[in-house]
């Protein structure tokens, strides 16, 4: 009866052992919010608060921004990640892969795909005659300080890549999703794609650049970008 009772009262505390690791797991200050333009709230357990600048992000927590909103946010190991309109993470997935080294290790991967992309994108521009309409048009985009979903419209594959070229890549991020969503098959979505995953990167969403990367090799398993996309994402952090 006493052991009986020593193994209930060992499994009591246990549970509630258990029960406190969690707690505190969910508790792990992971990073705070630097800068915010427009709306994005934080939910954990049905609970909804509002982010602001020095928010700080939790482990347990979901972040989620509104349309023509970004965030961006600085974690604890000293990295920094920017999140796009109308997006949802887990604060904690974000976190996790904030520190890999995707990017840096597949540099001349990416300057090779901006070669074909260059390339195929003026010969786009070429095949429409439009190469100096679209120089007028690139001349005349909004003020680099006006952010571009602030008018909603119709995005050109020609629009989006004017962002992925300038290196304003939370822009360009926002203008080939929409590409994508709008002509899903035009016969640039593959270097959209491709492009979108590489401006995640930039962005420091390493979650969100490895299923572009994974989507592209399933989508376009027989194009000769199959293999570039492969060398990209096997430098990726595992994921646990």
């Amino acid at each position: 009866m006493k052991r009986k009772s020593l193994i209930t009262c060992f499994a009591f505390f246990l549970c509630v052992f258990s029960v406190s690791v969690y707690a505190q797991v969910g508790k792990s200050q992971l990073g705070k919010v630097t800068y915010l333009e427009g709306q994005a709230q934080l939910t954990n357990d049905q609970v909804t608060t509002p982010v602001g600048i020095n928010t700080v992000l939790y482990a347990n927590q979901y972040i989620k921004t509104a349309p023509k909103s970004v965030v961006e946010i600085l974690w604890s190991n000293g990295a920094k990640t920017s999140i796009e309109p109308s997006a949802t993470y887990a604060v904690k997935d974000l976190f996790s892969q904030s520190g890999g080294q995707a990017l840096a290790q597949n540099e001349s991967v990416f300057t090779g795909f901006k070669k074909v992309f260059r390339s195929a994108t003026e010969s786009k521009r070429a095949e429409e005659g439009g190469i100096r309409r679209s120089k007028a048009k690139a001349d005349t985009m909004l003020n680099p300080d006006q952010l571009y979903w602030k008018e909603d419209k119709e995005i050109t594959f020609d629009e989006a890549s004017t962002y992925y070229e300038k290196g304003d890549f939370v822009k360009a991020v926002y203008a080939f999703k929409t590409f994508l969503d709008q002509q899903p098959m035009s016969e640039m979505a593959k270097y959209a794609t491709f492009a979108l995953g590489h401006s995640y990167l930039r962005i420091n969403n390493q979650v969100k650049a490895r299923e572009l990367f994974e989507q592209f090799i399933l989508k376009y398993s027989n194009d000769e970008l199959r293999v570039q996309a492969e060398s990209v994402l096997a430098k990726f952090p595992a994921v646990h």
